[in-house]
C-alpha cells in the first residue's frame, strides 16, 4: 500500500511523541530492521515493495520475520555499528512534505563526545529505500544503490551526498 504525504506527516507528529529512543537491540533482514527500545518496545522500519512503512511491533512478529528472513542483513548490520552501546534516535522530519522521514540519531564515544548521523526511510513505493547519512549528507550506506546510468536524476552510493527523490506531485 502506498501512502500520501499527508500519512507521513502524521507518522512523523507520533514519532516525535515517543522520542528520544535510546536503542538496545537490533534485527533486521533484507528489507526491514526492527529497533529494540529502552522501554522493550520494537519499532519496524520496512523498505519493502509493496509493504514499505514504520510500525510498532512485538517480539513475536520480530521473531517471525527473522525466521523467513535471510541469515544477511547488511543496513540492519550497519546501523549495529552506529546505534548500540550507547544510541539514540532523538529527532524525526519530514523532507520536502513528502513521503521520506529522516531521523537524527547520536552515539556517545567518550565522555562529552559523540558522532552524529541521520537515517533516512524513503516510503515511495515501488522503490523504497532506507540510508544511514553521516553529519553531513553523504551517504554512508543505502539499502538499493543506483547509480547514474540508472537514475539521471541522483545518485545512491556511499560517499554521495545525499538528494531526496523528486518531489511528490499529488494532491497537497
Amino acid at each position: 500500500m502506498a501512502f500520501g504525504p499527508e500519512f507521513i506527516s502524521g507518522l512523523a507528529g507520533a514519532l516525535r511523541k515517543i522520542l528520544p529512543l535510546r536503542v538496545n537491540r537490533i534485527e533486521g533482514g533484507e528489507a526491514w530492521t526492527a529497533l529494540k527500545t529502552s522501554n522493550e518496545e520494537w519499532l519496524l522500519l520496512s523498505w519493502a515493495s509493496g509493504a514499505s512503512g514504520i510500525c510498532p511491533a512485538s517480539q513475536n512478529e520480530i521473531n517471525a520475520l527473522k525466521e523467513i528472513s535471510p541469515s544477511r542483513a547488511p543496513m540492519a548490520e550497519a546501523l549495529k555499528s552506529r546505534l548500540l552501546h550507547g544510541g539514540e534516535i532523538f529527532e524525526v522530519e519530514q523532507i520536502n512534505n513528502d513521503r521520506i522521514l529522516k531521523f537524527s540519531a547520536k552515539r556517545r564515544v567518550s565522555a562529552g563526545f559523540s558522532i552524529n548521523y541521520f537515517i533516512v526511510i524513503e516510503i515511495t513505493e515501488p522503490v523504497s529505500n532506507f540510508l544511514i547519512l553521516d553529519k553531513n549528507n553523504k551517504i554512508d550506506e543505502a539499502a538499493r544503490h543506483s547509480t547514474p546510468d540508472v537514475n539521471h536524476f541522483r545518485t545512491i552510493l556511499p560517499g554521495h551526498v545525499y538528494i531526496a527523490p523528486p518531489e511528490f506531485e499529488g494532491v497537497n
